[in-house]
């Protein structure tokens, strides 16, 4: 029993120091992340300008207005303040990880937040509430947040953005076309740079640096090193000497240089090929929504207060240089701290370790449970067979294997809870989603466990009935027969 207490003290112990690691290494990746993005990118000042007029000019396209927050919000403020139930915090947490011990409290509280069982059971399977609302179905709620989207079409406050994806630019990459015609000419010349360095053979990677004002890496991918500053600048010249060549119409548009979209489509000296006009979208100019917001008194929309809505890059900070060298060591030095504060960073060789201890504590507790559940089955087996459904064990003996397994049990549930979750997302972002079985690879089955045990449980409890026949026989006399009896199992 004591040899079993300590196994079950060393998995508790393994537990803990994963979900440690674990723990440390998720403060210091939002420490990178949250460094990165408070922290001003370095940008050149035609960068500056460019950003400048995206934001000011920024379209959100619809499909993100109806996928975001901001309408959702909306909408469920309007039920409440007609006295409708909002759900406890943490509702959803019944959902994510099912009913247990642990979260009894928050049961019945969200139990009784909803009219009745049968709407509570609807939620628990997602079948319906899932707004935050328990007297609000799905389907009147999705109606109401309808008629809010097509109202805020109904204005005429519309514009459009088109994705140019040579532009190595994480966020100058959705350019707004100002007034339906106008295209920023910087972006252009990006989008024209851009392709130029992909037809040279080079690759533009996604940055690592999270931040929205972020530059895609200019790779070379037969060695994977990113191309020279030298190398950039010369194509970058070269791009805008054949911009220059470009006959469309033009338009100064805030003190910044717009080309005709329609004449650069049309422009044969254009490098970025391709049917550009799939990338464009309809949407919302923020500006324009933000100003009538300002002109109405009570902002309500089919009676649903609405309040104002920003560019995704709102509250991000740029710095701008002049000079192409200390813009390039500025780069370097953010680079450089940046890496010093990202050994949490997916994929990387901590990451690695702690996947490497924690299928070697699946091992051990699979083990460790394993042999539980079949001492478990054995002593059933045995009572019913030859102790008359009796317990053939000392009452203490009963009560602490019963212990061990509930407490192996409870050791299983959180790592399944708090760490086989984690690292399926991790198997997941290094292979780019496309793990295959990653959602079961890391959780322990403990029905399939149990159903395991039993062939092996009918085997041991076998071979305990026969060494307790053998060492009976061996105390009468009968030694022959209990070697017989032995030898079965040899």
């Amino acid at each position: 029993e004591r040899c079993f207490w300590a196994q079950g003290l060393a998995l508790a112990t393994g537990l803990n120091a994963m979900m440690r690691e674990r723990n440390l290494r998720d403060q210091m990746q939002w420490n990178a992340m949250r460094v990165a993005m408070e922290l001003p990118y370095p940008v050149d000042q035609e960068t500056a300008a460019a950003i400048d007029a995206a934001k000011e000019n920024y379209v959100l396209p619809w499909d993100v207005l109806e996928e975001g927050d901001e309408v959702t919000t909306w909408v469920i403020d309007y039920f409440v303040a007609q006295g409708k139930t909002a759900l406890p915090k943490g509702a959803y947490k019944l959902v994510v990880h099912g009913l247990d011990d642990e979260n009894v409290e928050l049961q019945e509280e969200v139990r009784a937040a909803f009219g009745t069982a049968a709407d509570y059971q609807k939620f628990l399977a997602r079948e319906d509430f899932s707004y935050g609302l328990a007297d609000v179905p799905d389907a009147e709620f999705i109606a109401h947040y309808e008629s809010i989207v097509n109202a805020i079409k109904r204005l005429g406050l519309q514009g459009q953005v088109v994705e140019l994806t040579t532009v190595p630019h994480a966020f100058l990459r959705d350019v707004p076309l100002v007034e339906g015609e106008w295209i920023d000419a910087y972006v252009v010349a990006l989008a024209e740079w851009g392709a130029r360095l992909i037809q040279k053979g080079y690759v533009l990677e996604e940055p690592h640096d999270v931040h929205p004002f972020a530059c895609y890496q200019v790779v070379d991918p037969e060695d994977g090193s990113e191309v020279g500053i030298e190398i950039r600048e010369r194509l970058w010249a070269q791009t805008k000497k054949h911009l220059a060549g470009f006959s469309g119409q033009t338009k100064e548009i805030g003190g910044q240089l717009f080309l005709s979209w329609t004449d650069y489509l049309k422009w044969r000296g254009r490098r970025a090929k391709g049917v550009l006009t799939t990338g464009l979208h309809q949407g919302l100019v923020i500006s324009e929504w933000n100003r009538w917001l300002a002109t109405e008194v009570n902002s309500v929309l089919d009676d649903v207060e609405v309040g104002g809505l920003d560019c995704h890059a709102d509250g991000y900070h740029y710095q701008t240089y002049s000079d192409v060298a200390d813009l390039a060591g500025e780069l370097r030095r953010r680079e450089k701290l940046l890496a010093s504060l990202s050994a949490g960073k997916s994929g990387n060789n901590g990451d690695s370790r702690l996947r490497t201890k924690a299928e070697t504590w699946v091992e051990m507790a699979e083990d460790y449970l394993g042999e539980l559940y079949t001492l478990q089955l054995d002593f059933d087996s045995i009572s019913q067979h030859y102790f008359d459904g009796q317990m053939g064990l000392f009452p203490a003996s009963t009560y602490a294997l019963s212990q061990l397994v509930e407490h192996a049990e409870k050791l299983v549930n959180t790592y399944n809870r708090d760490m086989a979750a984690d690292l399926e997302l991790l198997d997941l972002a290094v292979a780019g989603g496309n793990a295959q079985g990653s959602e079961t690879r890391h959780t322990i089955d403990l029905s399939n466990l149990h159903g395991k045990t039993q062939e092996a449980s009918t085997y041991q409890a076998a071979y305990l009935v026969d060494m307790a026949k053998a060492e009976a026989l061996d105390m009468m006399g009968e030694t022959e027969k209990a070697v017989q009896v032995v030898d079965k199992h040899i």
